[in-house]
């Protein structure tokens, strides 16, 4: 009979515990934090409180939040001195999502105090997630596909395809030591038959031609797996190094550069399957693919 007891009791004990859900502190990061003069690293990681009164860092950082008069104001300080703020920010009831910061400054001598502002963003979000402006997390691989994921749309913000490296080249291929040749693939499609003139010996010819290659010298932003999603626009593709293919035995040597932009897609095709880490001193935060790694597709139809 005792030991009956005692099993309902330890049955009875672990169903109660079986529903208690334990507790946990998130685990936060700010992006956005560039000015070097701050020495501050963009991995530290923050373990805050349930209500995000107080977070502490793995590398001696704290923010603590202080109300007065339902005014709250949340201080960036260092662990060992928590008098002298780093960064201030009492903007709204709430530190997640982006927010305006202020960098306070020492009295100077005469005249007016001097602040600097930083928009940063404090989120929880994966590093597979983009964090959105509200706070919210969404998956990385939607950030700029055409459809808002964020609920303030901020995942369809600042959605440039191209970055371009230091001292890229617009007029020679950007090989991996500028000397060494890339590859290009040219594939001609004859789609009509137009005209055709026996005694003057033309012939009228609608066709489409593919150029792709790859350029070490780009990265991608955000790549979509549709090529078409990736369409870059006339001024990107200004801004970037492209091959000229010249038609002598066409009537007005035409070349690659004379085609109608009108007649003209150019898209990037997406062969990485996993983006690479980006900065997290910028705020807005993308998924970035290697040039080398994905393809370059113009399209012409003549």
């Amino acid at each position: 009979m005792m030991e009956r007891r005692q099993l309902d009791q330890i049955i009875f004990i672990f169903i109660i515990f079986s529903f208690v859900r334990v507790a946990h502190a998130d685990n936060y990061t700010i992006r956005g934090m560039n000015l070097p003069a701050m020495n501050f690293n963009s991995s530290e990681i923050f373990t805050c409180d349930a209500g995000i009164t107080r977070c502490t860092g793995n590398m001696n950082r704290q923010i603590t939040k202080t109300t007065i008069d339902k005014d709250s104001t949340w201080n960036l300080t260092d662990v060992n001195n928590p008098n002298s703020i780093i960064l201030q920010m009492s903007q709204g009831q709430s530190i997640i999502g982006t927010r305006n910061w202020t960098v306070p400054t020492k009295q100077p001598a005469q005249g007016p105090q001097q602040e600097t502002k930083i928009l940063l963003n404090f989120h929880n979000c994966s590093s597979d997630q983009f964090p959105c402006e509200d706070g919210s997390c969404v998956d990385i691989l939607a950030r700029c596909n055409y459809t808002a994921e964020c609920g303030d749309r901020s995942d369809e913000d600042s959605c440039a395809r191209l970055s371009l490296s230091d001292g890229y080249l617009t007029t020679a291929p950007n090989s991996i030591n500028h000397s060494t040749p890339i590859d290009l693939s040219v594939t001609t499609t004859f789609d009509t038959m137009i005209s055709l003139d026996y005694a003057a010996k033309k012939l009228g010819l609608r066709l489409t031609l593919t150029i792709s290659w790859r350029d070490p010298g780009l990265s991608f932003n955000n790549l979509q797996t549709v090529s078409r999603a990736n369409t870059l626009q006339p001024t990107e593709w200004n801004e970037i190094w492209h091959p000229e293919l010249v038609f002598n035995n066409t009537q007005n040597r035409d070349s690659t550069s004379s085609m109608s932009s009108a007649n003209s897609l150019v898209v990037v095709e997406r062969i990485s399957t996993t983006p690479e880490a980006d900065d997290p001193t910028t705020l807005i935060k993308n998924a970035i693919y290697k040039g080398i790694d994905n393809i370059i597709v113009q399209e012409n139809i003549r």
